[in-house]
């Protein structure tokens, strides 16, 4: 993956190559499970991704989902920002 956005950290682009390199080699039904991973994957590098950086990198590995599938990520998505606003709420 060319790092053709100069905001993103060649760091971040190496991993997320590694990512589309793997997510490729998934087959369907497994997709949802590695997509599930990532975040632990990439808090294990220290890797923390912005907003942007989040929605490029679930665009990019849902492109060749059925709707059905897209709408069970963005499903997952929106429940993971809720338990992240309940994490920085009940820390301050």
């Amino acid at each position: 993956m060319q790092n053709d956005n100069p905001n993103i950290a060649s760091e971040k682009m190496e991993f997320l190559a590694s990512l589309m390199k793997e997510a490729n080699m998934k087959k369907q039904n497994e997709v949802m499970p590695f997509l599930m991973s990532i975040a632990q994957r990439a808090n294990e590098k220290g890797i923390q991704f912005s907003d942007e950086e989040t929605e490029m990198l679930v665009r990019a590995m849902t492109a060749n989902m059925s709707p059905a599938e897209r709408k069970k990520v963005e499903m997952l998505r929106q429940m993971s920002k809720l338990i992240g606003k309940r994490k920085s709420q009940s820390k301050q």
